[in-house]
């Protein structure tokens, strides 16, 4: 009788230890998705600085990643615009936002400033799309338009399943 109750409590241990780990892994998805939808909803209608001269781009938007111009907090009263590029590493599998102040030198944009630093890791996909009325597309770059929503998907692998979280930031 105890080595069956014994096989029991074990086989329990290890379900509640899986159904943990999907917690886990879950919620940091969540906060990833969160955070991106959040830095999003600071985009403003600035041209971005690589934009030609007669051109209105505010938005670099593609499916699997994005560029805009957001404010940030500097210290406790100042607000500065920093350029700011969100995308998906397939190298290390990182989620990754790439924040630069608005510099040009030589007519180009100066990276050299440029911080990066990694959102969340052992994630598998990332996928953006963008809201223009009706529908969602995978692209945007309207001149001089911005989209009115900004959906973010963030995938990872765990245990042979795939789980996902999403987002979405409302711009205008």
């Amino acid at each position: 009788i105890m080595a069956a109750l014994m096989g029991s409590f074990l086989s329990q241990l290890g379900s509640v230890s899986r159904l943990e780990a999907n917690v886990r892994a879950q919620t940091r998805l969540d906060a990833a998705a969160n955070h991106v939808g959040q830095q999003l909803e600071n985009m403003r209608p600035i041209r971005l600085l690589d934009a030609e001269p007669d051109q209105q781009f505010y938005i670099d938007g593609k499916s699997d990643s994005v560029r805009v111009t957001i404010v940030t907090r500097q210290g406790i009263s100042a607000l500065a615009l920093r350029d700011i590029r969100i995308y998906f590493d397939p190298a290390d599998g990182g989620l990754y936002q790439t924040i630069s102040p608005r510099r040009l030198v030589g007519g180009a944009p100066d990276l050299s400033a440029a911080t990066a630093t990694k959102i969340t890791d052992n994630i598998s996909a990332l996928r953006f799309s963008y809201a223009d009325g009706a529908a969602w597309d995978p692209a945007f770059s309207g001149d001089g338009e911005l989209p009115d929503a900004v959906r973010v998907e963030v995938s990872a692998e765990l245990n042979g399943r795939t789980i996902t979280s999403s987002a979405i930031a409302a711009i205008n």
